[in-house]
């Protein structure tokens, strides 16, 4: 399923350009889209249509990576969280241990990418209830035409998203306690993104 953004990212990035240290708060509100939860480890309280609702908050203390031309990694700090509500589930990131990385792929800048693309991905999160672990939460939009982020500059229209498209989306990954159960997945879309 691909959806084509209608809304707008108040400020764009320029606000995560801020000054060294200064938070950055991106709120979120998105629809699931898809569910995969077999072993019903989530409870059957997440279903398509179901509202996600969530942050993602960091300073400007991460260390930036540049192992390939036109792709741009941030290495968040400890601080950083990244928390999606989901009725009386709350997926978050790991606060002590959070390995959150950003990651800004610039078509322009790398001809060989088919894309601009913009990820913020949560490697290590804290479990659900009963130990249901979360191995994944990740946040994926994407420009084929490649003049999302021109320049790689990130300016105030930046993520303008009426110029993404959400192809693989906001997903969350994760598997039971025991060695038999089958992982959960799910996939939304995101329908208003914000910087206050």
């Amino acid at each position: 399923m691909m959806v084509v953004f209608g809304a707008i990212l108040g400020g764009g990035m320029q606000a995560s350009r801020a000054a060294e240290g200064s938070p950055v708060v991106i709120q979120f509100r998105a629809l699931v889209a898809e569910i995969v939860d077999s072993d019903a480890l989530l409870g059957g309280q997440i279903v398509p249509g179901s509202v996600l609702t969530g942050n993602i908050l960091y300073r400007r203390e991460s260390v930036s990576e540049s192992p390939l031309s036109g792709i741009e990694r941030q290495r968040l700090s400890v601080d950083a969280q990244f928390v999606i509500q989901a009725g009386a589930l709350l997926f978050r990131s790991e606060p002590l241990t959070s390995r959150i990385i950003v990651e800004v792929l610039s078509k322009q800048q790398n001809p060989r990418l088919s894309a601009d693309t913009f990820i913020v991905r949560s490697q290590v999160n804290a479990p659900l209830p009963g130990g249901v672990v979360v191995d994944e939460i990740c946040w994926q939009i994407d420009d084929p035409s490649g003049n999302a982020f021109k320049n790689r500059a990130f300016g105030r229209d930046a993520l303008k998203l009426t110029r993404w498209q959400s192809t693989y989306g906001l997903t969350i990954e994760g598997h039971g306690p025991a060695e038999n159960t089958k992982p959960f997945f799910i996939r939304a879309h995101m329908q208003q993104v914000v910087l206050p």
